[in-house]
């Protein structure tokens, strides 16, 4: 069993100078000040719960805020650094390679589509795409919602982790990996630090896209935030997510419209406003092209 550690600028100096714990860990650190080098050995998630941690690995600068964790693995180096006047608070979860090895030997199927591509060589060496990611768009992410809750409401009661939990972390971390893998092969680039690169920037539009899709925002300002011409974002977009980002975007707003209309708290015209049309007959014959019937349908 792993016991949960908790991290606060009382006992902060106590716990770094005692030994190493070898093995899986879980760390709960509430910390308005702290800068540590960073070397991995293991696997280890970085999720902030509240603030922000900044990170410099590999060369890449990295502003994890609420929401977000960081994905690393014993390639990564740099450093941490959290400079607040209110706490900052976050998990921090190590794993063992030799664990994320053995998942992915079991749970690794030779006829999927990545099975050209070693996936145990890109998960333990420098090709891994260590990055942030937001908790609502990964599997490992819904699962650390969930621990944050948990860890926040009882981290003083003293809770510990079986091997169970660690195994179901490795197994969501890798059904999001394999999607990386294929994202990242699909980037059209020699060098995979260029790779990353580009798939980092593409990323950053499509968060973008997430925050803001009904804002009367074009694809041209999504690909300025990713620091791609509008061409290049709408072809990387393309290749990674197998959509264009015009249809991504589509998507998201029709979705959020028919919530909108379930809810019977708003006019067809309103809806149709807030979410990014521009006028009523457009959005009224895209949501039919969708949903097979007209939007006011949904207000009888």
């Amino acid at each position: 069993m792993t016991r949960l550690k908790v991290l606060t600028e009382q006992n902060l100096s106590a716990i770094l100078l005692a030994p190493r714990d070898p093995g899986n860990t879980v760390d709960y650190s509430m910390l308005r000040q702290f800068e540590h080098p960073i070397k991995c050995s293991r696997f280890s998630i970085k999720y902030v719960l509240e603030g922000t941690e900044c990170y410099r690995i590999n060369g890449q600068k990295f502003q994890v805020r609420q929401g977000e964790y960081l994905m690393l693995n014993p390639t990564c180096e740099g450093a941490g650094l959290i400079n607040d006047r209110s706490a900052v608070t976050g998990i921090c979860i190590n794993i063992l390679p030799e664990m994320v090895a053995e998942v992915v030997t079991t749970l690794h199927n030779p006829a999927s589509a990545v099975a050209e591509y070693d996936l145990r060589h890109f998960l333990q060496t420098s090709d891994f795409f260590e990055n942030q990611f937001r908790i609502s768009n990964t599997h490992l992410g819904r699962m650390l919602e969930h621990l944050g809750a948990f860890v926040a409401r009882e981290a003083r009661t003293g809770i510990t982790f079986n091997e169970a939990f660690f195994y179901t972390l490795t197994e969501n971390m890798l059904l999001d990996y394999q999607g990386i893998c294929k994202q990242l092969r699909s980037v059209p680039a020699v060098k995979i630090s260029t790779q990353k690169d580009l798939l980092r920037k593409v990323l950053a539009g499509k968060n973008c896209m997430d925050d803001c899709f009904t804002a009367n925002l074009t694809i041209s300002d999504f690909a300025k935030e990713a620091g791609l011409s509008e061409y290049h974002f709408f072809r990387l977009f393309k290749m990674a997510f197998q959509t264009t980002p015009y249809q991504y975007l589509l998507e998201k707003r029709l979705l959020h419209a028919h919530r909108q209309l379930l809810s019977g708290h708003c006019t067809v015209s309103e809806v149709a406003l807030a979410t990014g049309f521009a006028d009523i007959f457009s959005f009224s014959k895209a949501f039919k092209k969708r949903f097979g019937t007209p939007p006011s349908d949904l207000l009888t």
